[in-house]
C-alpha cells in the first residue's frame, strides 16, 4: 500500500471532530464556511480585460441549529458514541 498523501471529511465528520476538540456535549450543529469577495479587473489567457471577482474562503464555523438537519449532527450522539470507543 502506497503512502496516504490526501485524506477528504465530509462535513458531518468536521463537526464531530470540532464537537469533541470544544467538548460540546448537546445541541445540533452543522459546518458552515465564511468567505469574502472583492471586485478586480482582470485578464485570463490573453483574453480581454474584464470585470471580476475574486472569492476566498475564509474559515469555518460550527454553528448551533435549533432542530436537526441534513447536514447537522447531535453532539449528544457524538460524545456517547466516543464514550462507547474509549471502553
Amino acid at each position: 500500500m502506497g503512502e496516504i498523501t490526501s485524506l477528504t471529511f465530509t462535513f458531518q465528520e468536521i463537526a464531530r471532530l470540532l464537537i469533541r476538540e470544544q467538548g460540546i456535549t448537546e445541541g445540533h450543529w452543522l459546518i458552515g464556511i465564511n468567505f469574502s469577495h472583492t471586485g478586480i479587473n482582470m485578464s485570463l489567457d490573453n483574453r480581454p480585460t474584464l470585470p471580476s471577482i475574486i472569492t476566498q474562503m475564509t474559515g469555518l464555523v460550527l454553528t448551533r441549529v435549533p432542530e436537526p438537519t441534513p447536514l447537522s449532527v447531535d453532539a449528544a450522539a457524538v460524545n456517547y458514541f466516543s464514550s462507547i470507543a474509549v471502553q
